[in-house]
């Protein structure tokens, strides 16, 4: 009788323990409930491969053009995070620091919060059916940054000390890679179109790698698809072209073409959603 019992609670157990009811382990069932939560969806956001990136890249690789390659010291990325709205329709209070004072730029519902602006220390709020520059503002506008709109995988902040605004950085070893906004490859061509406190001094860039639906206020990180994969390790060799060249010029006329092309689109933005986890 006793062998039986036992078989029969064996029996019990393994139902149990198969069916998912795990009975015994409560924090289990809210892990589950953590993995099953849906993150914001990200817009929909078109990427292209530049025709003048693939001019720098041979250039480049024939040893001409005269482009000095140089060696990061520290690269870093930084992103747009999504926070759902408060009662209102805004910005909650419990999000407001990690929006405004840390990232500098966060996406609340149909709105862009983005800091500075006439409303600090809460920062001006956009509606993004409207704006041009969907994802956050760069360091302003100019004849090297017409659009000052932030540019997934594109935008590139730095000390415009020694970066001057417009200028445009090829990194080899990013081409390829994919983009976390869109999960398209990139083609490894920046273009310096914002600033950074932190982000002084030679060989020391930030690199826009878009929404973020996964933000961590801990960390001050993105745990989205590719944001790991996405990054510039120390020693990674890059290539500075002078913003007043041609190329540099083709590369920026690329570029605000196809976000004045593309990014007015409303369904493009609004009729379009995706989320992070299902991007091939």
């Amino acid at each position: 009788m006793k062998c039986i019992r036992a078989v029969a609670l064996l029996v019990f157990v393994a139902i149990v323990t198969t069916s998912g009811c795990h009975l015994h382990d409560p924090d289990s069932s809210r892990e589950s409930a953590k993995t099953r939560a849906k993150f914001p969806a990200k817009r929909r956001v078109d990427q292209f491969l530049a025709p003048s990136c693939k001019l720098i890249a041979n250039r480049v690789k024939r040893g001409r053009g005269g482009h000095k390659n140089e060696q990061i010291r520290k690269a870093t990325q930084y992103f747009t995070p999504m926070f759902p709205p408060g009662r209102d329709g805004g910005l909650r209070k419990a999000d407001q620091r990690a929006c405004i004072n840390i990232e500098g730029a966060c996406i609340v519902g149909r709105w862009l919060y983005n800091y500075g602006g006439s409303n600090m220390p809460k920062g001006e709020r956009y509606a993004r059916s409207d704006a041009l520059f969907k994802l956050g503002k760069g360091s302003g506008k100019s004849q090297y940054n017409t659009t000052n709109a932030l540019d997934p995988c594109r935008t590139l902040a730095a000390d415009k000390r020694h970066y001057p605004i417009g200028t445009v950085v090829y990194i080899p070893s990013m081409k390829q890679k994919r983009c976390p906004q869109t999960g398209k490859v990139v083609d490894g061509c920046f273009i310096v179109g914002d600033v950074g406190s932190k982000i002084t001094g030679a060989n020391r860039f930030d690199i826009f790698t878009g929404e973020c639906s996964n933000y961590s206020k801990v960390s001050n990180t993105c745990r989205d698809s590719h944001s790991s994969e996405f990054i510039a390790p120390q020693g990674t060799t890059y290539y500075v072209i002078n913003r007043d060249s041609n190329i540099a010029k083709a590369l920026r006329q690329e570029t605000d073409r196809f976000i004045l092309g593309n990014w007015r689109k409303p369904n493009r933005w609004l009729g379009m959603s995706l989320n992070s986890d299902n991007m091939q």
